[in-house]
């Protein structure tokens, strides 16, 4: 897992799925300004974009894979 900056959350992403990372990152960010403008709080939470190979260490339950 490669570790990425984007924004003020942690992101991190499996070898070659960096771009769809920050791609989700931004609009995860997005979403979470709205809502802190609306609840007045914001959320914390980590983004990981696992591949398969890297998926049971990121994981609680490997064998529910989405996607």
């Amino acid at each position: 897992m490669v570790e990425i900056a984007v924004g003020d959350m942690p992101v991190s992403a499996s070898e070659g799925a960096q771009t769809q990372a920050r791609r989700i990152a931004t609009m995860v960010g997005r979403a979470r300004e709205w809502s802190a403008s609306i609840l007045g709080m914001k959320p914390a939470f980590s983004l990981q974009v696992a591949g398969s190979a890297d998926w049971p260490a990121v994981a609680a339950a490997p064998e529910l894979t989405y996607g």
